[in-house]
């Protein structure tokens, strides 16, 4: 599953025109997918079973982040680079609970 989430996770780039300029783009969003990316890189040290891993995927996020055929698939609600770092990550550590 680790190669899964960081194949994903290589599509989930924010473009630093969407924020007006440089310093708007790394006082916001960024700093969130980098937190949320070190989050993940954490968990993956001691990674849930892939079994809790889907699991989890039901009852976090309303099951935006799934599998299908070994390939994880998320479906994006507002701006997918930002909120898919934040979902595997907050699926991964609800995984760790189950």
């Amino acid at each position: 599953m680790k190669n899964e989430i960081n194949n994903l996770l290589k599509g989930a780039v924010l473009d630093s025109n969407d924020y007006g300029g440089k310093n708007e783009y790394y006082n916001t969003d960024n700093k969130r997918i980098i937190d949320a990316k070190k989050r993940i890189k954490e968990i993956m040290k001691n990674m849930p079973t892939d079994e809790k891993i889907k699991e989890a995927m039901t009852i976090i996020w309303g099951g935006r982040l799934s599998i299908e055929n070994n390939k994880l698939n998320y479906t994006a609600g507002q701006y997918y680079p930002l909120e898919l770092a934040e979902c595997i990550a907050d699926v991964l550590e609800k995984a760790k609970t189950l």
